[in-house]
């Protein structure tokens, strides 16, 4: 098949916007502060505020067939939840890290309203890697799933038991393994509740499979998070950055302590937010080089009918009846080819603007819970350092 021309480039789109808002959102936050408690009377109320409890300053309507489906889908619940990771096997070669994979539902075409199982990193990426083959080719747009970390995985097949450290990173052990832990537990629970949110991926047997069946999974292709041969030569290597990043702060330094929270706060809830919107944006452009495949099919049906028809016209003008009938059967086909190609191009056009605007609400949700979150976390805080601070204020003021 030959190579269709050179699509277009997308067109330029201006992101600086000149728009201002003549409020100053922040004006009403500048305030003195004082030492004395008595001052900030309102200071008790700081941790009882919850940011969600705030009346949303924009009613949200139904206002496109795009929020009415997702509205629809949501009235479909089910909600994925992975804890418990733990080392399964002995040894650096045959150990591996499962996940409890733990589903609460109310759709009919599962077989129980919940229900839990085992499953292994390179599980997600074989699910991913179906979902890929099956729907990608029709527009569809697969969840990123989480990416591979040699060095990650080399670490916890030297360790005896993995840890999983909180969102504020509270945890008795703490280290560089439980996080690397945590932030894999997370990136695996988003990426299946983004393909429990699709109308389409939700309903898929793979997908059903992969929450339901309590048997082990057939090992797919070209997942294999960490080979015998990558361990060996990664085991020296990872020797030496774990000594490098073997840390441990005083943990008599309560302040210390909450700022280290603090920034994993910010690591947990914002980076890795923004690092999936990088994910999600290849998965947008894989759909759309997909668009450009069938384009380039289409374009090459319509050279070859153009072909055809010139060779019937060629054969008329030389008055041979055999290669007339040979280039009007041709034409038939390649008519059909044609009309095909250009049905083809329209369905993954339709889908993949509808695809697009789904994931867009969808991120528009996400953020908002994010920043939520993320200043929710922040008020706590702030509340446990005022406590902290009151009790050096005494000794404060005995300095003279």
């Amino acid at each position: 098949m030959s190579e269709g021309p050179d699509t277009p480039p997308f067109s330029t789109v201006d992101i600086n916007n000149d728009g201002r808002d003549d409020e100053d959102l922040f004006a009403s936050a500048v305030q003195e502060v004082s030492l004395d408690p008595e001052v900030n009377g309102a200071r008790e109320d700081l941790e009882k505020v919850s940011i969600s409890d705030a009346p949303p300053s924009i009613t949200t309507t139904l206002s496109s067939p795009v929020l009415e489906e997702i509205a629809t889908e949501r009235a479909n619940n089910i909600i994925i939840t992975i804890t418990e990771p733990q080392k399964i096997g002995e040894g650096m070669m045959s150990s591996y890290v499962a996940y409890r994979v733990l589903t609460k539902t109310n759709m009919p075409i599962f077989s129980k309203h919940e229900f839990a199982v085992l499953r292994r990193f390179s599980d997600f990426l074989g699910l991913h890697e179906k979902l890929t083959e099956k729907y990608l080719r029709s527009g569809r747009i697969i969840p990123p799933a989480p990416e591979k970390s040699i060095v990650g995985t080399t670490k916890l097949k030297m360790t005896s038991t993995p840890s999983t450290e909180s969102a504020n990173g509270s945890t008795p052990t703490g280290g560089v393994q439980s996080q690397f832990v945590e932030r894999r537990r997370a990136a695996l629970e988003r990426f299946v509740n983004r393909v429990a949110q699709h109308p389409v991926l939700s309903i898929d047997p793979d997908f059903r499979e992969f929450l339901e069946s309590e048997a082990e999974l057939p090992k797919a292709t070209s997942t294999s998070a960490l080979s015998g041969a990558g361990v060996l030569r990664l085991f020296n290597k990872v020797g030496e950055t774990v000594n490098k990043f073997t840390y441990r702060m005083d943990e008599a330094d309560p302040i210390e302590h909450l700022r280290l929270e603090q920034s994993n706060t910010d690591f947990y809830v914002l980076a890795e937010h923004i690092k999936d919107y990088l994910g999600l944006i290849g998965a947008i452009k894989d759909v759309f080089h997909e668009r450009v495949k069938v384009f380039q099919n289409w374009q090459h049906a319509q050279m070859q009918l153009t072909k055809r028809r010139e060779n019937k016209a060629k054969a008329e003008l030389a008055n041979r009846p055999e290669k007339i009938e040979q280039a009007s059967n041709e034409i038939i086909e390649w008519e059909a080819k044609v009309e095909r190609g250009q049905q083809e191009f329209d369905t993954i056009s339709r889908v993949i603007k509808k695809e697009i605007e789904r994931w867009d609400e969808l991120r528009q949700d996400e953020l908002r819970a994010a920043l939520l979150r993320y200043l929710e976390e922040h008020m706590k805080h702030q509340a446990q350092a005022i406590r902290y601070w009151d009790a050096f204020l005494p000794e404060a003021r005995a300095i003279k």
